[in-house]
C-alpha cells in the first residue's frame, strides 16, 4: 500500500507541471452499502448526508478525449437497523456508522462542445477508519466513478465548476472476499478550477 501512495503521489506531482486544468471542489453525497449479489436477510441500510472533496488535474490537450489525475477525501454516513432475528421491533436500534476514504484517481474525460464533459475515474480507495465494530465491510479496493462536469468560464483563467458524481467503492476489494459490500454514493461537487492559457 505504501508503495502505491508513494507511486501515485509522484505522478500527482509530476503531472502537475503538464496540467491543462486544476481544481478544487467540496460538495454533499448521500451513500449506502449494497452487496452486487442477492443476500437475504441481512441488516437494512439507508443513505445518511456525507461529504466528498477533490483536487484534480487535467493534462494539456485539444482532442475529444482527455486524461488526468486527483486525490480526494469522501465521509459517508450510512443508518443501520439490525437485521430480523424474532427479537421484538423496538429492539432493533438503528446506529449510524461512517467509513472515511481517501482516494486516487485516473480520470478519462470525454469533451464535449459546450464547455461540459463527461468523466469516467477507475480509482483506488483506502478506508482510513476500519474497526471491527463496523459492519460495513472495509471499503480499501478498486473502485469506479462517473460525472458530467458543467464549466462555467469566469475569466480567462478561472471557472467554476459543477459536478454531479456517482462513486461505487471496493469494486475489487484489497482486502476480505468477492462478497463484500460496495459503499456507493451520488454527490453535488462544486468547485473552482484553474486553466493553463500559455
Amino acid at each position: 500500500m505504501k508503495k502505491i501512495l508513494l507511486t501515485f503521489t509522484i505522478i500527482l506531482i509530476s503531472f502537475f507541471s503538464f496540467s491543462q486544468e486544476v481544481s478544487l471542489s467540496v460538495g454533499p453525497n448521500f451513500g449506502s452499502a449494497f452487496y452486487c449479489q442477492f443476500v437475504a436477510g441481512g441488516a437494512s441500510k439507508s443513505p445518511k448526508t456525507g461529504f466528498n472533496s477533490a483536487i484534480e488535474y487535467i493534462s494539456k490537450n485539444n482532442k475529444k478525449i482527455s486524461w488526468g489525475v486527483g486525490v480526494g477525501f469522501q465521509n459517508n454516513r450510512v443508518s443501520i437497523k439490525p437485521a430480523f432475528w424474532g427479537q421484538p421491533e423496538e429492539e432493533r436500534i438503528a446506529h449510524n456508522e461512517k467509513s472515511n476514504i481517501l482516494f486516487f484517481n485516473f480520470k478519462m474525460v470525454f469533451r464535449k462542445r459546450d464547455a461540459s464533459y463527461l468523466s469516467l475515474d477507475p480509482l483506488i480507495g483506502i478506508q482510513l477508519n476500519e474497526s471491527s465494530r463496523n459492519s460495513i465491510d472495509n471499503q480499501t479496493g478498486i473502485g469506479l466513478s462517473f460525472s458530467y462536469v458543467k464549466k462555467i468560464d469566469l475569466n480567462e483563467s478561472v471557472f467554476l465548476k459543477i459536478e454531479p458524481k456517482l462513486s461505487v467503492y471496493n469494486i475489487v476489494p484489497f482486502v476480505g472476499n468477492s462478497w463484500q459490500e460496495r459503499l456507493t454514493s451520488i454527490g453535488l461537487n462544486i468547485g473552482v478550477g484553474f486553466k493553463n492559457t500559455k
